[in-house]
């Protein structure tokens, strides 16, 4: 017998507590409220529009937008209907959009806007596949008149098949059946549609439920501010709330991210590296402009809370103090949270890359007990850091269902039944990727005899310098990433005689940190060829350096003359800022060349110089 399905999950769940909170969403300024009822009815309604349409089971249904609730309503339709649903990101370029939606084969494509509209509107050439855009927000869509344009609200009150019901399609639905692609990357190549069915999201999320919601009795506050086509956000605000006591929330715009995290104020609030280390910069650069008074109580109340976390770390904090920890939350820690909305969160959650471990340590300090969590698009949730405020540096245990093996190379092999079951229309790929049903995660570890895994870095990545040493560049990568005047950085290396890197400089903290200094500068143009910006991204450098064996430390590095926009044609970064480091070289050749170039030059012209 086939067991549940997501949309017989939803229909469970309205019958059993039809006027429950399902979710929330903001909209004029209120949060108004989502029933159980209301979502089994609203996603019903598209089911029976998409079928009026002339969707199929096994056709395939694309949502190109930021998050909101009608991204989960119209997933939830397609997947009722027994059609596959894929997202796209919203910030993809033309080039990337038309690809996946051929790729995926789309009939119909769902659209926030008329921003995400005109993304499919001016493609040169239509997938043939594409019959219908449904639109979700229509303002600004008077002026066009494509054939193929319907409006979410029309689609909904199309007239159903006689005597149809959403229980009896349901009800034909199987676990095995696939239900959503998603869609790598596409950090090492093209992006690859990893198929998931019903039975793999259900057992990875039962597994994410078990881990980091201790308590199932009482409602779970969530924010979804992460793009819905990620994997991970999945899992925290569609496919958790399914089955446990969490409720997300929508906030009015993507762009108003930390407005809604404010406004929410979650119990659980999971998101990736560099949301968790730029809200920590802009805390730290607010400090820096408080008042004399404020800076001393942060600072004896950091020496505490350093104190505390060690005590916890060993297992005993003494009475005295656990005291003074509740004195400094109290007096500086609290207020600090609570003006980003994280004073009440229970659980932090780090996802989707490695987390410096000094962001992590600080946000434990601060009382946010925050834990690394690893998964995959094609691995699903495989470990998670267990406890209270755990140790940075690891990524925890394997979930319950979760079996781990290390190649003889080192690499990271997962096998569960929330792995996913094949690349979609790439099967040389899935037996790749897929062997005796172990996942191969590209990824080079550790495992600890306890069962603690850590990562090392992408397999891929691993350099072998001219000296013939061995050099995973994350790990340098993310102590360069824990400044809060780096936004990125990407170290080279390999067949080199040494290492260099290319920086992104955070403009905000720069700014701040140029202007206290009182430096003139126009923009960020001014600040990559200042030299004291330069000075600082070396004192940086430096002491990153200091705690690097010789030959992992970096020599000479450049500041690149743009912030890096995910949104342009050819970027060197993926839409979720992972970075494609052969690309990233092609981009910037002249820079990465230029750091080798110099030394090699100075050495020939030492050995030619006549002497003085």
């Amino acid at each position: 017998m086939s067991g549940p399905t997501l949309p017989s999950i939803l229909v469970e769940r309205a019958r059993r507590e039809p006027d429950a909170v399902a979710m929330r969403v903001k909209r004029g300024g209120i949060y108004r409220d989502i029933s159980w009822s209301q979502y089994r009815d609203r996603a019903g309604a598209i089911c029976f529009g998409f079928r009026a349409l002339g969707m199929k089971p096994g056709d395939r249904v694309a949502i190109l937008g930021d998050p909101c609730p009608e991204w989960v309503l119209a997933e939830m339709g397609t997947l009722a209907a027994g059609g596959i649903c894929f997202g796209i990101y919203p910030t993809s370029s033309p080039a990337q959009i038309a690809s996946l939606l051929a790729h995926g084969g789309a009939s119909i494509a769902v659209v926030r806007d008329q921003e995400s509209a005109d993304k499919i509107l001016g493609l040169d050439r239509a997938p043939e596949a594409l019959r219908s855009i449904v639109v979700i927000d229509p303002r600004g869509m008077f002026a066009c008149d494509d054939p193929r344009l319907i409006t979410l609200d029309e689609m909904m009150k199309l007239p159903r098949e006689p005597g149809a019901s959403l229980e009896d399609l349901v009800a034909l639905l199987q676990d095995g059946d696939p239900a959503l692609i998603v869609f790598t990357s596409g950090a090492t190549g093209d992006p690859k549609g990893a198929v998931h069915s019903h039975r793999t999201l259900i057992a990875g999320s039962r597994d994410y439920l078990a881990c980091l919601v201790p308590d199932t009795s009482r409602p779970w506050r969530t924010v979804c501010h992460l793009p819905l086509n990620h994997i991970f956000e999945q899992f925290n605000n569609v496919m958790l709330p399914l089955l446990g006591p969490v409720i997300p929330h929508f906030g009015e715009r993507r762009t108003q991210a930390t407005e809604t995290l404010f406004d929410v104020a979650p119990d659980l609030y999971a998101s990736v590296p560099r949301y968790w280390q730029k809200l920590a910069s802009h805390i730290l650069v607010g400090l820096e402009n408080t008042s004399l008074v404020k800076r001393f109580v942060y600072g004896v109340s950091m020496r505490i809370g350093r104190r505390v976390l060690q005590a916890r770390s060993a297992g005993r904090c003494p009475l005295w103090l656990g005291l003074l920890g509740r004195i400094a939350r109290l007096a500086a820690f609290q207020p600090l949270l609570d003006k980003v909305g994280l004073k009440r969160v229970e659980v932090g959650v780090n996802g989707g890359g490695p987390i410096p471990h000094d962001v992590q340590r600080l946000w434990q300090i601060w009382g946010v007990n925050l834990k690394n969590l690893y998964g995959q698009t094609e691995g699903g949730f495989v470990s998670v850091q267990r406890g209270d405020f755990p140790q940075p540096g690891s990524v925890g245990t394997p979930a319950p269902g979760v079996k781990l093996r290390m190649a003889p190379d080192g690499e990271i092999l997962v096998s569960g039944p929330g792995t996913f079951i094949g690349y979609w229309r790439d099967e040389q790929a899935t037996v790749e990727m897929k062997r005796d049903g172990w996942v191969s995660t590209g990824d080079v570890g550790t495992l600890a005899a306890d069962g603690d895994l850590c990562i090392v870095d992408r397999k891929r990545d691993i350099f072998i310098t001219q000296g013939g040493k061995n050099i995973p560049p994350q790990a340098i990568e993310e102590r360069l990433r824990s400044s809060q005047y780096i936004s990125e950085a990407i170290v080279f290396g390999d067949g080199r005689k040494y290492l260099s890197a290319l920086i992104e400089i955070d403009e905000e903290t720069v700014s701040q940190w140029g202007r206290s200094r009182a430096l003139t500068f126009g923009g960020f143009t001014d600040l990559v060829v200042s030299p004291e910006v330069q000075r600082l991204i070396q004192q940086v450098l430096d002491n990153v350096n200091a705690q690097l064996a010789r030959p992992e430390q970096v020599k000479a590095f450049r500041i690149l003359p743009r912030a890096l926009d995910p949104e342009l044609e050819g970027e060197p970064v993926t839409a979720t800022r992972k970075v494609k480091r052969k690309l990233m070289y092609e981009r910037f050749r002249e820079l990465v060349e230029s750091m080798y170039a110099e030394h090699e030059t100075s050495r020939i012209s030492e050995q030619v110089a006549i002497p003085t």
